[in-house]
């Protein structure tokens, strides 16, 4: 038998033994086939095992609770950004329309940073949110200049 011949057959056993399927052997008879080995538990089996024990052992008012952190109001969280960024742009003497925009002239783009960077440390925004309000910015690029403000910050101090 060839190389490539005994490859193909290998890698026909291996899908068939993934699939859950009998497994053919060259010199077996159709009676004769090996059954794949049986699949142990997934982890979401002992995961809800783990709850179910957790939620039995801590039934007295001490024992487990959670805790729902709620996110603000798209609403409330839209109007937090437009006050952020009329701030930053009546102290830096740009306009919101291009901090929004994508140009890249360096009175912009350093307001645009600052804005981010406020954004990200006054809400808990996450960068995709900020990126979204920044007409569909990707977040490494919030990110990115979120990092160059801080630098500036450390530079000019």
């Amino acid at each position: 038998m060839s190389y490539a011949l005994q490859l193909h057959k290998e890698r026909q056993a291996r899908l068939a033994r993934m699939a859950g399927k009998a497994i053919p052997t060259p010199e077996a008879k159709p009676e004769d086939m090996r059954k794949p080995p049986v699949a142990r538990a997934s982890g979401i089996g002992r995961c809800r095992d783990i709850i179910r024990h957790l939620r039995r052992r801590f039934k007295s008012p001490l024992g487990l609770h959670v805790v729902e952190i709620q996110k603000p109001d798209i609403i409330q969280l839209q109007e937090r950004f437009d006050d952020i960024l009329n701030e930053v742009s009546t102290l830096s003497g740009v306009t919101t329309i291009d901090i929004k925009s994508r140009r890249r002239a360096p009175a912009i783009v350093r307001a645009r940073h600052k804005v981010w960077f406020e954004l990200s440390t006054r809400t808990h925004a996450s960068l995709p949110e900020i990126g979204k309000y920044f007409n569909g910015m990707d977040h490494t690029t919030v990110m990115a200049g979120i990092k160059k403000h801080v630098f500036r910050e450390a530079q000019a101090a």
